[in-house]
């Protein structure tokens, strides 16, 4: 006897409860191993004292939006501070530990952002929800033992804003919320830039209002701090970066200052692979090719940097074709942002990474062989009207019907999307 829908509710409500837990619980390890040294929580509160000129001390007494000229190694986006910024009454102890719950919570909800993209682009289900169950516990552990130990909301707003957008995309709704989510995840940390592509899944007549959106978030948030000191952006701009050692930059011999050209190719290769992902058909793996740009060309290799690598492939794990019930991608990528990191030295580990990067080139080559393929994307609502039309009425629990309507109802939609994407 199948299921009752609430009993699958009762049982979904349970798993995000375990997932929840194993989070927090992973945060509190990642906390406690980071006390007693200083963390990158500090930046956090430098910005959002800056803000509100907390306790009218010295040091937090410049003018608000002067805060990136004169601090040029705060490279966290402004959303950041404007969420932190309130809380200032607060003890410092309290508002710290708050966000990293926050943070996990955020967690979650990408987790579940991804898990609604899965459904959405396969009907069928072919088991997502299990599939997402298995593969998020670890990935809800990495996140919150990183959100615990380097306290980096800004990474964790930006990927939470992009899994929500794939998720507006995958079911071609709200075009404009789409482009905020996007911009959002620009403002808060500048190389969210790479998942913008996954905008040109939508239908062509909801784009302009969707690059809109974006424009207007991605510039809403730092136009004040531009045009409140003209010193912003070349601040920004000259922050010093050198290769650290385990980075494939480091593996290449490249040990001085990339300052200069790098973060403009890291970004502009994202956002062409991602585009070209997106135009060949298999737009859900254009996040993936673009945070693997990113990986291959960072010059840090910090631990919570895997947080992009192992969400973006939880989303093609969740959307990619066939039938194989294992999250391969997922715990693939978490072997090597995060397993061998444990065990081995860092530039062995950065060699790992050299060989994730270049199987996500392996995938970028499948997707050139296997052709392009618009017929990818959820159905538009006139066909799911259609599709409603031809499926027949059934008795809950009638096997038979059951198989014969999932592998009608995938056909159907498979053609209605082909149409649309025409």
């Amino acid at each position: 006897m199948p299921p009752t829908p609430a009993r699958r509710r009762i049982t979904q409500w349970l798993g995000y409860t375990l997932l929840l837990l194993i989070g927090l619980a992973c945060a509190h390890a990642g906390y406690d191993s980071s006390k007693g040294h200083p963390n990158d929580w500090m930046e956090f509160e430098i910005g959002a004292r800056t803000l509100v000129h907390w306790h009218h001390l010295a040091i937090y007494n410049i003018p608000a939006l002067h805060l990136y000229a004169v601090n040029s190694a705060l490279q966290i986006g402004p959303p950041s501070f404007l969420l932190i910024a309130p809380f200032q009454f607060l003890s410092p102890h309290v508002v710290n530990v708050g966000f990293v719950a926050f943070m996990v919570v955020l967690g979650l909800c990408s987790v579940r952002f991804a898990e609604l993209t899965g459904h959405a682009l396969r009907p069928d289900g072919a088991g997502v929800r299990l599939k997402t169950f298995f593969a998020g516990m670890p990935v809800m552990a990495a996140w919150g033992y990183e959100c615990g130990q380097f306290h980096h909301l800004d990474d964790a707003l930006t990927l939470t804003a992009t899994a929500a957008a794939v998720w507006l995309c995958a079911t071609r709704r709200m075009p404009i919320t789409v482009g905020a989510l996007l911009g959002l995840a620009v403002a808060a940390k500048p190389w969210g830039v790479v998942f913008v592509p996954v905008l040109l899944t939508l239908p062509r007549n909801q784009r302009p209002r969707a690059i809109l959106s974006l424009l207007t978030v991605a510039v809403g948030f730092w136009l004040p701090f531009v045009l409140g000191d003209s010193q912003t952006l070349g601040a920004l701009g000259g922050y010093h970066v050198f290769p650290m050692p385990g980075s494939d930059l480091a593996l290449l011999a490249i040990h001085g200052s990339v300052t200069a050209w790098l973060r403009p190719l890291q970004f502009s290769l994202g956002v062409i692979v991602g585009s070209w992902v997106v135009w060949r058909g298999r737009w859900t793996a254009a996040p993936l090719a673009g945070i693997a740009m990113r990986v291959a060309l960072d010059p840090f290799t910090w631990a919570y940097y895997g947080l992009g690598p192992i969400l973006t492939a939880l989303i093609w794990d969740l959307t990619r074709p066939g039938r194989r019930r294992l999250p391969v991608w997922t715990m693939w990528t978490l072997v090597v942002e995060f397993g061998l990191r444990l065990v081995l030295s860092p530039t062995t580990a950065g060699i790992g990474r050299v060989v994730w990067v270049g199987s996500v080139v392996g995938l970028l080559v499948w997707i050139y062989r296997d052709g392009r393929n618009p017929a990818v994307s959820a159905p538009d609502a006139a066909s799911l009207d259609t599709i409603l039309a031809r499926t027949p009425l059934m008795k809950p629990g009638d096997s038979s019907v059951d198989s014969d309507l999932a592998s009608s109802t995938a056909s159907s939609i498979a053609t209605a999307s082909g149409m649309s994407g025409q």
